[in-house]
């Protein structure tokens, strides 16, 4: 096993673009008004920054990559708008605004959370396609998540562990991509180990250092460029979790996550024992035998 950085490596979580209609989704659900402070933290190209300013609200953008924060602040001139983009990290930018917006990843929001509860009460806070864990959400939207700061605490797990066995990937090859895996953590120090091909496919990041009894704890895995067809077995294991079975097909076929029972690890173990190349991901899937699709 190799042991895993906790601290978010250089320029995690890698950039990828909200689409319009998500953002503005993420504007109508937040009320976005006239005369508001609104910050983005991971602007990216300040696609975002430029609809929240045509609206009339005052932005700010945080962004950690230095060429896209040149993007960001010409995106805003171009579109006659005015804004402040900033280099730097949304864990030192103060969140002094009416409004945050974020697309950041799960782990990254976990370790933001107890900054967004200190936030002035009453800070509307947004993000896209992944929610806070640990934070209940006031309303949710086709993948947009509205939180009313504080917001109230998510109650503790009372199944403790990971949610499966193991968890089936179908990850897209030539580009880097993101799968959010999930424990409830039995209360302690959370450290994280990854078998060796593991830690070669992918980076990882996970949402705290210390969780609180029946805590959810989110884990990031952002796999590297690879090409199509390779496949990767290994496993992951978790202080106050324990071991976690992991197989990923990069390929075109599909995209996203399945959970595995006991049953269904000991089926793929078997196949891929008897012969390492799968046929398709159609026929690694069938093996699993039912697992359901947790794809989002």
């Amino acid at each position: 096993m190799t042991e895993q950085q906790q601290l978010s490596p250089p320029g995690w979580p890698f950039w990828a673009p909200s689409e319009a209609r998500s953002v503005a989704r993420a504007l109508r659900l937040a009320d976005v008004r006239a005369g508001d402070r609104f910050i983005d933290l991971g602007c990216g190209d300040g696609r975002v920054l430029v609809a929240a300013a045509k609206g009339g609200a005052h932005v700010v953008g945080v962004e950690t990559d230095e060429e896209l924060v040149e993007v960001a602040r010409r995106h805003l001139e171009e579109e006659g708008v005015s804004g402040t983009v900033l280099h730097g990290d949304a864990f030192d930018v103060e969140l002094d605004a009416d409004v945050i917006f974020s697309y950041l990843s799960p782990a990254i929001l976990q370790r933001l959370r107890s900054r967004f509860q200190r936030c002035i009460p009453g800070t509307r806070l947004v993000t896209i396609d992944f929610a806070v864990p640990g934070l209940k959400a006031a309303r949710v939207v086709g993948g947009v998540h509205l939180y009313v700061l504080p917001s109230t605490p998510v109650p503790p797990a009372r199944r403790l562990g990971w949610t499966s066995a193991g968890t089936l990937i179908a990850a897209l090859p030539e580009y880097e991509s993101l799968t959010t895996l999930e424990l409830a953590h039995r209360g302690g120090p959370v450290a994280l180990q990854a078998s060796a091909d593991l830690a070669e496919a992918a980076a990882f990041h996970i949402g705290t250092d210390h969780a609180e009894l029946g805590e959810r704890v989110a884990i990031d895995l952002r796999w590297h460029e690879l090409e199509e067809g390779t496949l990767v077995v290994g496993g992951l294991d978790v202080t106050g979790a324990g071991p976690h079975y992991v197989v990923v097909l990069f390929t075109h076929d599909d995209n996203g996550m399945w959970e595995l029972s006991d049953e269904g690890v000991a089926n793929v173990t078997a196949r891929l024992a008897r012969a390492p190349d799968p046929e398709s991901w159609s026929e690694l899937l069938a093996t699993a035998e039912g697992a359901p699709n947790l794809r989002q």
